[in-house]
């Protein structure tokens, strides 16, 4: 895949997850999902973006105390870390 399109679906996700104050949970989120997503995109362009976000949770709430993710559920789905 493509640079220009790798920015282009990771951008799209990254606007259905919301921004954080900068050095929050919230935008380590983003940041890890960023990485993340560019990883599997480039190994499986059919991967899904939920499961990246899981594991982006993941790695974010290991930073922070009870981290509660915020996130567009109508994009992503309900995730079984969240719910």
């Amino acid at each position: 895949m493509k640079r220009e399109e790798l920015d282009r679906l990771v951008g799209q996700d990254l606007d259905h997850i919301a921004r954080g104050a900068k050095g929050s949970p919230q935008a380590t989120l983003r940041m890890v999902y960023n990485a993340h997503r560019r990883g599997d995109l480039a190994n499986d362009p059919a991967a899904q973006a939920s499961d990246t976000l899981l594991r982006s949770i993941a790695t974010a709430a290991r930073l922070a105390n009870e981290f509660r993710a915020d996130y567009d559920r109508a994009y992503f789905g309900e995730l079984p870390l969240t719910a």
